[in-house]
């Protein structure tokens, strides 16, 4: 027996996060208290709700009540006046994928994250990722308009609606994914979506700090290299017409002009452009932080274009393409930076090479709790002496310099291949615990990195025994409503 005893508890990092992708398929709220309840057992810290995409919008917003009643639903409506088309196993009833947390959801959930010490950081992707709203607000816009209210019609619009430009998006959607950032009611729409959700914090007791904008892949997918022209050889790609292509907003009058008048140099600029003029809603709205997939901040000098005092870039890179410099060149320019390496921390992949197994695989086909809980985050060239890449293949990582310093990582969860909330379980909580433990505890030795490396990578053939130190006392959550 010890009568008395000193525990010191100091996490490794200050962001211990977790994403989870409601937008897709949507999670039940009992879900959501369930899995914040084991984040703050596991001492993560911040969840990172992916409210909405192509797929879904997922949070009642006051005033706009097409949101909810045409952006939460599929159903077999070709013209989309009145939900979704069917999608991701949906089908034509809506019988998976449905839903949407009411603003009486949202704030019980912030207040009980909050009571556990999990902040909830919301995210509106945007401008890409955007079809569920476009088609919801084009649905208020038909309406409105044909009650002849021109000026209410196209307050939230989010189209140019002469805009011809042939795109394809990367979930294979036309150019209504994309928000064009020439529109003014662009910025109308994510002030008062930004301003909704600050509202419900307030409501709740617990202040919003960071915005997540997104800006990830508003792109035209058939640009990348995956692809080639007609006459191409490459076995590999595939072939499209590659003049009938366009950029995004690459017809629209709007953005013709405004490139014209100098407020921005070219299409590609203008994802960039919207995120700065975000990050002036966002720091109006009283929050501190704005949060960007790293796709985002691509046209950025750095994070003094932004408006806010931080900028929180969630890098999404794997390290067999790179991830360990890209990390590198995010902290050198002065971002704070939380990994997210799909070729470790993305639980929508398969724990193994199983057929059994559901899960995307473009990044890793096999990722178990062994292969997170082995992610090196203070050293990532060294991941390449354990790991190949998503095939198993030898890599070579290399960094150049000290090891950046980071904000932290967290695991991410997308839907598509999570139809219902038993599949999400299953899929996220074994791996769950192996994220915890690398965020939160340093071990003996790790974090170093030479001035120059360059490791190649090789399997494992055994295991390595490392020695840690752990000392650690949780605070009792104090908002229990559901057990795990």
């Amino acid at each position: 027996m010890i009568p008395a005893m000193t525990v010191e508890d100091v996490p490794r990092y200050a962001h211990r996060g977790m994403h989870v992708d409601v937008a897709r398929n949507f999670r039940q709220p009992a879900t959501l208290r369930r899995f914040v309840d084991q984040m703050s057992a596991y001492k993560l810290n911040r969840l990172h709700l992916h409210l909405s995409d192509d797929e879904g919008w997922r949070i009642e917003i006051p005033g706009l009540p097409e949101l909810t009643s045409v952006g939460v639903r599929r159903c077999h409506d070709l013209t989309e006046t009145t939900c979704l088309v069917p999608q991701l196993g949906s089908g034509p009833d809506d019988r998976s994928g449905g839903g949407y947390l009411s603003r009486a959801d949202y704030v019980a959930l912030v207040r009980c994250a909050a009571a556990r010490f999990v902040e909830i950081v919301p995210e509106i992707d945007m401008p890409g990722h955007a079809r569920a709203m476009i088609v919801s607000v084009e649905a208020r816009y038909r309406c409105l308009h044909a009650q002849g209210d021109e000026a209410a019609a196209m307050q939230y619009r989010l189209l140019d609606p002469v805009d011809t430009s042939n795109v394809t998006t990367v979930q294979f959607y036309d150019r209504r994914s994309f928000i064009n950032p020439c529109m003014s009611g662009a910025q109308a729409f994510a002030s008062k979506v930004i301003g909704e959700l600050a509202a419900m914090h307030r409501e709740a007791g617990a202040p919003l700090s960071i915005w997540h904008f997104g800006g990830d892949e508003a792109k035209n997918i058939l640009f990348n290299p995956g692809f080639q022209a007609l006459d191409g050889t490459d076995p590999h790609k595939g072939r499209v017409n590659v003049a009938a292509q366009d950029k995004s907003y690459a017809r629209s009058p709007r953005c013709a002009a405004m490139i014209a008048s100098g407020a921005v140099a070219d299409v590609d600029a203008l994802p960039s452009m919207f995120a700065r003029q975000v990050s002036r809603i966002v720091k109006a709205d009283g929050i501190g932080t704005m949060a960007v997939w790293k796709d985002g901040i691509r046209h950025a000098s750095g994070p003094g274009d932004f408006a806010t005092p931080n900028v929180l870039v969630t890098m999404w890179d794997a390290l067999f393409w790179g991830g360990a410099q890209t990390a590198r060149d995010l902290r050198a320019a002065g971002y704070q930076t939380v990994l997210s390496l799909p070729d470790y921390l993305y639980f929508d992949f398969p724990y193994s090479y199983d057929q059994r197994e559901r899960g995307y695989y473009w990044s890793s086909h096999a990722t178990d709790a062994f292969k997170t809980f082995s992610l090196a985050p203070d050293n990532l060239p060294q991941n390449a002496e354990l790991m190949g890449d998503r095939d198993g293949k030898r890599f070579e990582a290399t960094s150049t310099g000290a090891a950046p310093r980071i904000e932290g990582m967290q695991g991410q969860v997308w839907a598509e291949v999570m139809r219902n909330d038993r599949q999400f379980e299953y899929m996220v909580y074994q791996r769950l615990l192996a994220l915890a433990e690398r965020a939160w505890h340093r071990w003996r030795g790790s974090g170093r990195i030479p001035k120059a490396s360059v490791i190649s990578s090789a399997i494992p053939t055994r295991s390595t025994n490392v020695r840690w130190r752990r000392t650690g006392r949780r605070s009792p959550a104090s908002c229990r409503t559901a057990r795990w």
